[in-house]
């Protein structure tokens, strides 16, 4: 990616519900304490050069993999 790691999470931060409750472009509902409690995933994406978008679209997989430890 072409920015930094802070410009990568402010992204994210501002696709979220939370932060953007007026748009006319898909949210996701997660907290912002989702993300920072799983900084490891996001800076996993953010090398691997995934769009914010995307690393949100894939979170809930990833979500779902801890909780079920799959």
């Amino acid at each position: 990616m072409n920015c930094t790691f802070e410009e990568y999470l402010n992204d994210i931060k501002s696709q979220l519900t939370c932060n953007s409750p007026e748009v006319d472009f898909i949210t996701y509902d997660y907290a912002e304490q989702q993300i920072d409690e799983n900084l490891d995933y996001f800076k996993d994406c953010w090398r691997d050069g995934l769009s914010g978008y995307k690393a949100l679209l894939f979170f809930s997989d990833y979500l779902n993999k801890l909780i079920w430890n799959i």
